[in-house]
């Protein structure tokens, strides 16, 4: 089952900061298989650090943290190709380009990654920032300084002219 542990590690990153145990131990009512499409009862998940060790194992570690997700069902992390976590359209969007700092923007980047990692999104794709901000949060976010998904920027965006 190594790709369906690539897959369930990609939803339990966003509970790595609860695991406080060498061994924790999520229970839920089910997981969602996504390589074969159904839905497998129940869920037990065994995680050592930050790896999932096991998947419905025989036994569970008797010195394990547990984690009680009853009634919930844990889904993969979901992956979105095409992000501008450092830009938004709200109001003044228009003269942000002459009046914000790559700063600015990658404050904003960390506003919205966070709401992107708690909305269950786990990795973007994000499609260019200006001044590299969109770079600078993917860095922030690695290093810990600002909860986010984990973030493939692409620094320079590529478009038609004035798109």
């Amino acid at each position: 089952m190594p790709s369906l542990r690539a897959a369930l590690c990609a939803f339990l990153l966003g509970l790595a900061p609860l695991a406080t145990a060498a061994v924790t131990v999520i229970e839920a009512d089910a997981y969602v298989d996504v390589e074969r499409g159904k839905l497998v009862r129940p869920a037990v998940i065994v995680i050592e650090g930050e790896h999932i060790a096991a998947v419905n194992p025989d036994s569970i570690p008797s010195d394990a943290d547990r984690i009680d997700l009853g009634g919930h069902v844990l889904l993969p992390g979901l992956i979105d190709v095409h992000t501008h976590l450092t830009m938004d359209i709200s109001e003044g969007w228009r003269e942000r380009r002459v009046k914000e700092t790559a700063g600015d923007r990658a404050l904003r980047g960390a506003r919205n990654a966070k709401l992107t990692i708690e909305a269950g999104f786990t990795t973007v794709r994000d499609l260019g920032g200006r001044q590299f901000a969109d770079v600078a949060l993917a860095h922030a976010i690695e290093a810990g300084f600002v909860p986010g998904p984990r973030m493939i920027p692409s620094a320079h965006s590529i478009s038609i002219t004035g798109g």
